[in-house]
Parts: structure tokens; C-alpha cells; sequence
């Protein structure tokens, strides 16, 4: 054969590998978007209007109310006039199991969660969509967030707190032992979310479990860019007061972590979550204890400056 063949069949290698990603980059599948709602009556309109602004228009919306107490039923049925979505209204189950029935009612081949009080980055699910089918082995799509206030204002320090860690590379074991936590910022394969069984509904921290599911098995894809808008637990700029992270939230990560007690990293995990709840909940009256429990059993770290921060907060700091 010539060195000419020999040229214009590598030409055509890589001219039909070319159609092939643009085939795969141009595809639109449907994607079910779930509003999962907890007495988030003044952000619901906003989650929504996020929602329906994408750019990527091949969607269903399905919103739940998991046994909300304020006027969300109201708001929701008024926007409903607007915009065509499912609004199921439920006794309160819990996150994770609102989401299971999520994931058993959606007809998308992808899978994407909008919390009732954050906001979707107009582009975030053509750019998850575009991303998942270029890598079709792997099961879901991460990309940064932006931390906001209760005004809708970025904070920029706290959103590279939430954004530290992240790369390219989404290694299991810098997700078990909190090195990298990731963001509510997820698009999932709804045949995979399906095949690992779900969310686990006895966790009250169904993010962190699923992630080291997913990790565990797969490579998980990152997004350099955020494309989802984060309502800040410091709630500045509104009347709302939410600590950074609930007891039962801290506890279902200790639930999780035994999941893999035969890792390697294990007694590392382990470590690393008593270092978290020490830090987090050490300047609450009602949580003292519990923090000193996690700074006994972390004492390696004494000499981190977070470690002495944190014991001075468990000293002199008694917020309620």
C-alpha cells in the first residue's frame, strides 16, 4: 500500500472520530431536573425561573414538597399557571427518600437535583449534558458552585471554601477522608443512580454516600466552572440562622465512612471526621460535648492551626 493510502486512512480515522464526538457532544437527551422543597416558600419562584431560564430545553421538572409548613403549596400552584412541571405534595419523608422517588418517577436518561433555595447557572445543564455524553463510561458530572446570601449576593470567600479541593482527578480517597467534599452541583446517569440502588434513606447526608458509591466504582467527571448558585448556611443578608452543619448530617457521615471500615484509608476518614465535628460544632452550647468528643479522638492534629482555633471557640465561645 501506498504512503498515500497509508495517509488517507489515517485521514478518514480521524475524520470519522470527529463525527463520532460531535454526534456524541450535539446529543439532547431528556434531562429530569428535581425540586426537592422544605419550607423555602420566598426562594421556590426563584429555584423554578433557574430551572426553566436553561439553555438546554429538553427537560421535565418534578417538584416535591416533602411536608412543608409555610406557603409553599400556594406559591407553587400559582407557578404552575407559568411553567408545566409535576408538583407532588407529600408528607415529610426526608431528603434521601424524596429523591428515591424521584429517581422512580423520571423518564430522563439524566438525573439533576435543584435544592428549593438554590439556583441553577443559566448554562449548567447543557454543559453536565455536553460533558456526559463525551464520557459516556462515567456515571455523573460535578462542576463549582457559587456560595450566595439569602439576597441573592455572591461571597466570594466562601465560595473558594466550598469550591477548595476539586480537580480533574476525584479520587475515592480524597472523598472519604474529606480532603475534597463535593458540591450539590451533580447530573447523574439515571441507569447508574438506579443500578447502586438509590440514595440511601436511612442517611440524613445522602450527597457524601452516594458520592463514595459512585467514586468507588467510577471516574467521576469535573467541571472547571460554576454553573449552580449555593444558598449560604451563614444566611447573610436575610433573617434566617443555620449552623454550617446539623448533628444527624454529622453523624450519617460516620455511617457512611463504616460502610468502607475494610479500606485502607479508613482510620484516616475516621480521623479527618472527628478533626470536622470538633471544628464545626465546638463554639455551640449544645454541642460542646460532642465536640470534645471529636477533639480527644483527633489530638494528632493538636498542633493544626484549626485544632487551636476550634479549642479556643470550645472555651470561650458559648453560641446558642
Amino acid at each position: 500500500m501506498s504512503e498515500d493510502s497509508h495517509a488517507d486512512i489515517a485521514m478518514q480515522s480521524i475524520y470519522n472520530k470527529d463525527i463520532l464526538v460531535r454526534v456524541m457532544h450535539d446529543r439532547t437527551p431528556l434531562v429530569t431536573i428535581v425540586i426537592p422543597s422544605y419550607n423555602h416558600a420566598q426562594f421556590i419562584e426563584r429555584a423554578l425561573v433557574s430551572v426553566f431560564n436553561q439553555t438546554y430545553k429538553n427537560i421535565e421538572v418534578i417538584f416535591i414538597d416533602d411536608g412543608s409548613k409555610d406557603a409553599t403549596k400556594e406559591i407553587v400552584e400559582k407557578l404552575q399557571e407559568r411553567f408545566s412541571f409535576k408538583a407532588i405534595f407529600q408528607q415529610n419523608m426526608g431528603l434521601s427518600a424524596t429523591l428515591n422517588k424521584a429517581i422512580d418517577m423520571a423518564n430522563g436518561e439524566y438525573f439533576s437535583v435543584c435544592s428549593s433555595d438554590d439556583m441553577y447557572y443559566s448554562n449548567k445543564v447543557e454543559m453536565q449534558v455536553r460533558a456526559l455524553n463525551n464520557e459516556p463510561a462515567s456515571p455523573c458530572v460535578v462542576a463549582k458552585a457559587s456560595v450566595v446570601d439569602d439576597d441573592d449576593c455572591i461571597l466570594d470567600t466562601e465560595s473558594a471554601l466550598y469550591n477548595s479541593g476539586l480537580s480533574g482527578d476525584i479520587s475515592f480517597d480524597e472523598l472519604f477522608t474529606f480532603k475534597t467534599v463535593l458540591p450539590v452541583t451533580c447530573m447523574y446517569r439515571l441507569d447508574v443512580l438506579r443500578e447502586v440502588g438509590g440514595f440511601d434513606s436511612s442517611l440524613a447526608a445522602e450527597d457524601y454516600d452516594m458520592s463514595l458509591k459512585l467514586a468507588s466504582r467510577y471516574k467521576l467527571i469535573f467541571i472547571d466552572e460554576p454553573l449552580y448558585y449555593y444558598r449560604s448556611p451563614a444566611a447573610i443578608g436575610g433573617t434566617r440562622k443555620r449552623r454550617p452543619m446539623r448533628l444527624d448530617v454529622s453523624e450519617a457521615h460516620l455511617t457512611t465512612i463504616n460502610k468502607f471500615r475494610n479500606h485502607p484509608s479508613y482510620d484516616h476518614a475516621i480521623l479527618e471526621w472527628n478533626f470536622r465535628r470538633f471544628i464545626l460544632f465546638s463554639k455551640y452550647i449544645d454541642t460542646k460535648i460532642y465536640a470534645l468528643r471529636g477533639a480527644i479522638r483527633c489530638k494528632r492534629k493538636v498542633l493544626n492551626k484549626m485544632y487551636l482555633r476550634s479549642l479556643i471557640k470550645l472555651v470561650f465561645l458559648w453560641k446558642r
